[in-house]
């Protein structure tokens, strides 16, 4: 294990199934801190299916999904967002006013005693999650691409 750089998120062997389709096939996926993904493929290759997987929006056949070493289990959104885990889905109306941290996490921001929204915190991710999200702002993109050219950093 590469103590600098720690697991927290891995998905082994995910299988799904929706009537006529085999979505994901014995999928692997990991994620360690400081780490950032892009998902690509063709429409139907699994990304979303494989994200709804780890969000708790769908539930897996087969497979395991590790939480920081952790085997658990995601019946519900909520119960990945207990983990940390969070996600927006591939919808293009976002709150524009708000940073990306503040979209992930809107409807559990920080709260005041009696409820009301703190105006002054600032999100964060709780638990693991917070890592790779602080070390991946640190660290930056590895590459940049423009018009299908990548330089590596």
């Amino acid at each position: 294990m590469d103590k600098a750089h720690p697991e927290l998120v891995r998905m082994e062997a995910i299988d799904k199934r929706f009537p006529g389709v085999h979505a994901l096939r014995a999928v692997d996926f990991d994620l360690r801190a400081g780490e950032v993904h892009a998902l690509m493929g063709e429409n139907g290759a699994g990304k979303s299916t494989l994200m709804k997987c780890l969000s708790g929006v769908d539930q897996p056949e087969s497979g395991r999904i590790l939480v920081g070493q952790q085997e658990v289990t995601l019946p519900s959104p909520k119960a990945a967002q207990d983990l940390g885990i969070g996600i927006i889905h591939q919808e293009l109306a976002l709150m524009k006013d708000l940073n990306v941290a503040q979209n992930i996490w809107i409807g559990r921001e920080p709260r005041r005693s009696l409820g009301r929204i703190r105006s002054s915190a600032s999100v964060h991710a709780p638990g693991p999650i917070r890592r790779a999200t602080i070390g991946a702002a640190q660290s930056g993109p590895r590459s940049t691409c423009w018009k299908n050219r990548c330089k590596r950093r």
